[in-house]
C-alpha cells in the first residue's frame, strides 16, 4: 500500500519500513505535534516497559532527558545482583577483547530484579541450540546502573552506566554486538523468545548483515531453511525447533 511520509514524501509500506531501517515488528514510532519523532520502541515491550514509553511521550518529556536517562533513573533504583552464567568473560577492557580474538562481541546490559532478565536466563539460555550459538561469541554482563568504569570496543573510558546511556539502553536485558572493528552491527532491546534471541545470534556470527541489512528477511528465511531441514519452529514459545 502508498503511503505518505509526514515530510511529504511518497513511499511503498515496504520502503516505508526500510527507510526507516526497521529490524524488528512491532517497531513503534512515536511523532509530536511537529512531526518529529520523540520516541522509537524498537520490537515489543512487556506491559509496564509499555506504559513507561507512553508516560514519557504523554508528558513529553523527550524536550527535557532522553528515554535512555529516564529509564536508567528507574532501572538504577533497583537492588541485588544480577544473574550470572559460565560464558560471561570477567572482562571490562573490550577493546582488549575485540583486539585479541576474531570473534563478535556480545554486550549484555541488565539490572538487577528485573523479570524479563530471569526469563532470559532460564527460558531462553538454558535451552542447548540457544547456549550453542553463544559460546561461539564473546559475552559480557553489566549492570545497567554501574559507575563501574570500562573501556568500550571503540576505545573510549567511560562509566557503564554512561555507555549505556550513550548507546540509547532503555529496556533490561538489552544485547549490544559489535564486529571485530568495535562496530555495532546488531541489537536485542526488547522483549524475544527463544527462535528470535537464536536468529540475532546467528546473523551476528555469519555476517550475514554484510550482504543482508534487512533482519526480517533473514528470519524469515531462516525460518524457512530450518522447516526445509525437516524439523518444526516454534517462534512464539521458548522451546527451541525439534522433530
Amino acid at each position: 500500500r502508498e503511503v505518505v511520509s509526514v515530510g511529504g514524501q511518497d513511499f511503498t509500506e515496504k520502503t516505508f519500513a526500510a527507510a526507516l531501517k526497521v529490524q524488528y515488528t512491532p517497531t513503534l514510532v512515536f511523532l509530536d505535534e511537529n512531526g518529529k519523532v520523540a520516541l522509537r520502541l524498537n520490537g515489543s515491550y512487556p506491559p509496564a516497559d509499555f506504559r513507561a514509553a507512553l508516560d514519557y511521550v504523554s508528558q513529553k518529556l523527550e524536550r527535557k532527558l532522553s528515554f535512555s536517562q529516564y529509564r536508567l533513573d528507574r532501572l538504577g533504583a533497583s537492588s541485588g545482583k544480577l544473574i550470572n552464567e559460565d560464558f560471561f568473560l570477567a572482562q571490562t577492557d573490550l577493546t582488549k577483547t575485540i583486539s585479541n580474538s576474531d570473534r563478535p562481541l556480545a554486550v549484555y546490559f541488565e539490572s538487577s530484579d528485573c523479570e524479563e532478565c530471569v526469563t532470559m536466563h532460564e527460558r531462553i539460555l538454558t535451552d542447548k541450540a540457544t547456549r550453542k550459538l553463544v559460546l561461539k561469541a564473546n559475552n559480557v554482563q553489566f549492570n545497567v546502573a554501574s559507575e563501574q568504569m570500562v573501556a568500550t570496543p571503540d576505545g573510549r573510558q567511560t562509566s557503564v552506566r554512561q555507555w549505556a546511556q550513550d548507546l540509547g539502553i532503555n529496556y533490561t536485558p538489552s544485547l549490544v554486538f559489535f564486529d571485530q572493528q568495535g562496530k555495532e552491527v546488531m541489537r536485542i532491546g526488547a522483549f524475544m523468545k527463544t527462535f528470535h534471541f537464536q536468529s540475532v545470534y546467528a546473523y551476528v556470527l555469519e555476517k550475514a548483515y554484510l550482504e543482508e541489512p534487512e533482519f526480517q528477511r533473514y528470519i524469515s528465511a531462516r525460518a524457512e531453511h530450518i522447516r526445509e531441514a525437516g524439523f518444526d519452529t516454534d517462534i512464539w514459545g521458548y522451546d527451541s525447533f525439534h522433530d
